[in-house]
């Protein structure tokens, strides 16, 4: 048998694969045309081709060197055609073609030349009468050969692939050929290096299968958005590898940002672009931007393509490689790698994804391939793995790097050396890498971005955006940018980009740290302080003083810093701590000298926790002040005479303890929140505070001499909070009340002199919060509390007074009547607390036992707590089955003499509360559901004893807790 290929007859191969394409057919129909034909094209494209020139017939069988020539191949082009199915020959070469499809994965490329693709699949046709002739005479042998070969076609047909009928030839055949070249990898640049150390890969593509869908015909835009160093490239050169062959065209265009800087740079990305897509056809090159535009439109708007955008920066970059979905043809898919996510979102994106930092286990495995050549640490060295991967943070960039350079260590105290280091200065490659995302920032989006870096990470999104003047826009540009991000409404970001911004920082005054715009590290600051060498340049210093030696202030401490913006000297995590333990502040403090220079004219925060002197400084400029914090301060009044503060919005004098008078509120007519906690020298408010429209959030809380409050003349319809707790005032004015339309929250616990309460509280329609909890002297309370539609807390604790029924609070989920008196009038109805979901009644006095009537039919409630509550003879009634949402039950304290049975049927219950229940008699039937259960001093008698014992065997099948 004479054979050729591309490469002249091979018999024999090192190569399990030596050719990439086998050409089957029927030479007597195809042999001179189509298949001579679509063996030169293929030749002519480099592609490895087998073609069998002569069919030697040696009683049907196959060569061997014929059938290590099909073993060898990558492809098989099965060329059906009239005739095809009566040669023995090609027949038996069919047979092992599907095996080797079978166990190697082979790639089968059926093409029905002049034949209906169902005469192959059924045998039909043609392909009936050329099964006749095999049938006719044969014996029990040939007959299992015949059966073998309808199965080998009918595998084949079912096989997508061309019909060739009445199409130009050199059409199919150049679709044909695209098909091979891009399975061969051949077709454009389809295999991109993506590196030897790959980690996490799997979860990527996991998430980005369904983003991309390529099963789908539509055009799809996908942002892949992230930090620097957080893999998006890596992603995006694996995602082309994986489906690139599934388009008609594909192409990646690698650092869109370096190559677009100029008209000449994105010029030649379009005719890379075209150049890829086209496979090499598009001979053309544009010679301007806007041709190359027309181009792209005009030759891809009808092909299903790929392309890949990398590292885009701009909006100008997109409208000219990818402007709208409608240059691509049906299936075509655009992903764009960016660390902008406001630009995927503007170019109209079907989706982004944004990639998850590496976990500690893949964070450990990608640094010791890179430092061990291995995936796990060297067991000595373990400790100091866990080290770098913290500073990592999880980026695959830093790891990669860190890993890399610690390779190259020698021994431990190298590696300790190194890292210690770090801590003090970033490695130079990760942080060139972060700083490009901050070098494309505008000016105030910098400068913002260094205020986070220094002083506010997280911090409260709006507190921040309020400080840094009303910065709203630039920390939305900063989080679309990925260099900082939102959880909780409060303002995070990676270490290494905070270690960056604070390298920005530094590095235009090395060794100085007095020139540096911003002080945040305490040694730093400790220095300028100490030897009073602050600048002119200094415009933000922050100091802890908790975790700080005394400094001594002096005069002029802060006489140079005249464009200070931002001052906090604070101890807040000393203040957290103790307002956690018991609330009761006092903090030793540093005495300032009583001459005090605060010079500038730009400060707009001021913070300082135990500020010593009795007034702020005579030279302080509150200009622009926006807020002012003096927390713990031994402040008496802020200043003498009037001072217009037209831009301050928050004052904080919780716990000044001295501050015994208040100026007036015209000067302050933007103010939006007012903290007093713990003024307890304070005894009036400036009368004036109807003044405040914008004020949000008055808190007197505990200010035990505050007696009055002021009459409200005007509509304050922004006040949302109101805090008294803990007051002296007697009454609260009608009138004041009603001004406030807008109130959701009202705090009146412990004020012992409160005598009774405005009708005009129930008309704030607003309201969500209500307590009025031990105000002792409290007469009456209002009638028509119903009518607080919105109420969702209430709190009538350890009151004398009747309560009135409340029944009609549709909105209320939290209701507290501990220690009051309950009479059946207060829940006449259960119908109308359907949201109610806490009710406490603990201490109380229940002389009725139609009060809990009601109470037990609650099916939303989760929490009751009767502890301590007086309960009739009969105690808990069998309905409580009807509290079917109830998770905790407290019966601690009372004199109940059982647990009804029906209790069994609560199948959400997890609490019980039975501590003290000394009259409780006979056994409890539990759900399954209770996993903590109190009965100390309640299981002291011989029955409940057994009880016990059975019921804690129980709990060792389950995870109840005793």
């Amino acid at each position: 048998m004479a054979s050729t290929s591309t490469h002249g007859a091979s018999s024999t191969s090192s190569n399990p694969r030596s050719y990439d394409v086998f050409l089957s057919f029927s030479g007597g129909d195809t042999r001179k045309n189509f298949t001579d034909h679509l063996y030169t094209t293929l030749v002519t494209h480099g592609i490895h081709t087998f073609r069998d020139d002569e069919e030697l017939e040696k009683g049907g069988d196959i060569a061997a060197d014929l059938s290590r020539a099909i073993e060898e191949s990558r492809i098989f082009i099965i060329i059906f055609s009239k005739n095809y199915a009566y040669s023995r020959w090609c027949l038996n070469e069919l047979l092992k073609i599907i095996e080797c499809m079978t166990q190697k994965e082979s790639m089968v490329v059926p093409i029905f030349y002049h034949v209906p693709p169902s005469d192959v699949r059924n045998q039909s046709g043609s392909f009936d009468d050329a099964f006749t002739f095999h049938e006719k005479d044969a014996d029990q042998k040939k007959k299992g050969m015949v059966e073998k070969w309808r199965i080998a076609l009918t595998k084949a047909a079912n096989i997508s692939g061309w019909h060739v009928e009445n199409q130009y030839e050199s059409e199919v055949i150049g679709q044909i050929i695209k098909t091979i070249l891009r399975k061969l990898g051949k077709l454009g640049p389809t295999h991109l290096y993506v590196g030897k150390n790959i980690v996490g890969m799997d979860y990527h593509f996991g998430q980005l299968k369904a983003l991309i869908n390529i099963e789908l015909n539509d055009v799809r835009i996908i942002g892949i958005c992230g930090i620097g160093g957080i893999g998006k490239t890596t992603i995006a050169k694996a995602i082309y590898n994986k489906i690139s062959c599934k388009f008609e065209g594909s192409s990646f265009l690698a650092d869109v940002r370096e190559q677009s800087k100029d008209n000449a740079g994105l010029l030649r990305l379009q005719n890379q672009l075209l150049d890829d897509t086209l496979a090499g056809t598009y001979k053309k090159k544009s010679s301007s931007i806007h041709e190359a535009t027309h181009e792209i439109r005009d030759k891809l708007r009808l092909k299903r393509v790929l392309v890949i955008l990398d590292d885009v920066d701009g909006r100008g970059q997109l409208d000219y490689l990818a402007g709208e979905c409608e240059w691509f043809g049906s299936g075509s898919r655009i992903i764009i790698t960016t660390r902008h996510k406001d630009l995927v979102a503007i170019y109209g994106a079907n989706k982004s994804y944004e990639p998850r930092k590496l976990n500690d286990e893949e964070a450990i495995k990608l640094f010791s391939l890179y430092a061990f050549k291995q995936d796990v640490p060297r067991e000595d060295y373990k400790n100091l793995c866990e080290n770098a991967v913290k500073y990592a943070q999880g980026l695959p960039l830093a790891l990669a790097v860190l890993g890399s350079t610690l390779s190259s260590k020698r021994g431990i105290r190298e590696w300790e050396s190194e890292l210690r280091t770090l801590e003090k200065e970033p490695n130079r490659e990760i942080y060139n890498v972060l700083r490009t995302s901050f070098d494309g920032l505008s000016r105030v989006e910098g400068e913002i971005f260094l205020d986070i870096a220094c002083f506010f990470k997280g911090k409260d999104r709006d507190f921040v955006s309020r400080i840094l003047d009303d910065a709203e826009g630039e920390i939305s540009n900063l989080c679309e940018r990925c260099l900082i991000t939102i959880l909780d409404n409060k303002i995070y970001m990676h270490d290494l980009i905070q270690q960056m911004g604070w390298e920005v920082v530094r590095e235009k005054c090395q060794n100085e740290p007095g020139k540096q715009s911003r002080l945040w590290d305490l040694d730093d600051v400790s220095s300028v302080l100490t030897r009073n060498a602050g600048t002119k340049a200094i415009e933000g210093l922050f100091m802890d003083m908790s975790a700080q030696q005394e400094i001594q202030f002096t005069t002029e401490t802060f006489a140079k810093m005249n464009k200070l913006r931002l001052l906090k000297i604070h101890q807040d995590a000393k203040y957290d701590h103790i307002m956690e333990i018991d609330g009761d502040v006092h903090f030793p403090q540093v005495a300032l000298p009583e001459d005090l220079k605060l010079p500038s004219f730009e400060l707009r925060y001021l913070h300082w926790d135990e500020y010593s002197l009795k007034h702020l400084p005579p030279n302080f400029h509150p200009k622009n002040l926006v807020e002012l914090n003096l927390q713990c301060s031994n402040i008496e009044q802020l200043w003498e005479g009037n001072m217009r503060l037209k831009k301050l919005k928050v004052i904080n004098l919780n716990h000044s303890q001295h501050l015994v008078e208040f100026p007036s509120f015209s000067m302050m007519p933007n103010l939006e929140i007012l903290t007093l906690e713990g003024c307890i020298s304070l005894e009036r408010l400036p009368m004036d505070i109807d003044k405040l429209q914008h004020l949000q959030t008055l808190s007197c809380h505990d200010c035990s001499k505050l007696e009055h409050f002021p009459e409200i003349k005007y509509t304050m319809k922004n006040l949302k909070k109101l805090d008294l707790y803990g007051t002296a005032i007697g009454k609260l004015p009608s009138s004041s009340i009603e001004h406030l339309e807008g109130l959701e929250y009202l705090n009146l616990a412990h004020c012992e002199n409160l005598v009774i309460l405005p009708e005009s509280i129930c008309n704030l329609r607003f309201l969500k919060f209500l307590n009025v909890n031990a105000c002792s002297k409290l007469h009456r309370l209002m009638e028509s509390l119903e009518s607080l539609q919105c109420l969702e807390e209430l709190y009538l604790g350890w009151l004398y007074c009747e309560l009135p029924t409340l029944s009609g609070l549709s909105s209320l989920r939290v209701l507290h009547l501990n220690g009051s008196c309950i009479t059946p009038r207060v829940i006449r109805s259960h119908e109308f607390l359907s949201s109610l979901e806490e009710l406490s009644l603990s201490d109380c006095n229940v002389m009725e036992t139609r009060v809990l009537d009601h109470i037990f039919c609650l099916s939303s409630l989760k929490e009751l707590d009767l502890s301590n509550c007086s309960l009739m003879v009969g105690g808990i009634p069998n309905d409580i089955y009807h509290l079917s949402s109830l998770q905790a039950l407290d019966l601690s304290g009372t004199n109940i003499p059982y647990v009804p049975t029906s209790i069994s049927h609560l199948s959400k219950l997890k609490f019980l509360g039975l501590g003290h229940c000394k009259q409780l008699q006979g056994s409890l039937n539990l759900p399954s559901s209770v996993r903590f259960l109190d009965g100390h001093d309640s299981f002291k008698s011989l029955s409940w004893q057994r009880w016990l014992w059975g019921f804690l065997f129980s709990c060792f099948k389950s995870e109840i807790q005793v």
